[in-house]
């Protein structure tokens, strides 16, 4: 192996696809097909997602109690849509409505 990027047959004889499982060669397009095709991710997910939204909630409560208001969920979430009206290539009307000036 060398430093660069490129992956080279060592002698323990790495493959291509063993060291880049996560096939970011792919344009993004190709991947999010397949991810969405893949039964194992949905099954994954369904598994993730309850927890992944009550520890989200735990922690912005926590914030929120700490450092008031602005730093709850809503407001955080509101801020992220200001920002993306800005930066997308399309952006949302509706998101730079919210934002303030």
């Amino acid at each position: 192996m060398t430093n660069s990027d490129k992956v080279t047959t060592s002698p323990q004889g790495v493959s291509v696809e063993t060291a880049n499982s996560t096939h970011e060669d792919q344009p993004f397009e190709e991947r999010l097909e397949e991810a969405l095709k893949d039964e194992n991710m949905h099954r994954a997910l369904e598994r993730f997602v309850p927890s992944w939204r009550a520890s989200r909630r735990d922690v912005f409560a926590a914030e929120e109690a700490d450092y008031g208001s602005e730093f709850s969920f809503e407001q955080m979430r509101g801020r992220r849509a200001c920002v993306s009206a800005v930066t997308p290539a399309k952006p949302s009307a509706r998101s730079r409505s919210r934002c303030r000036a």
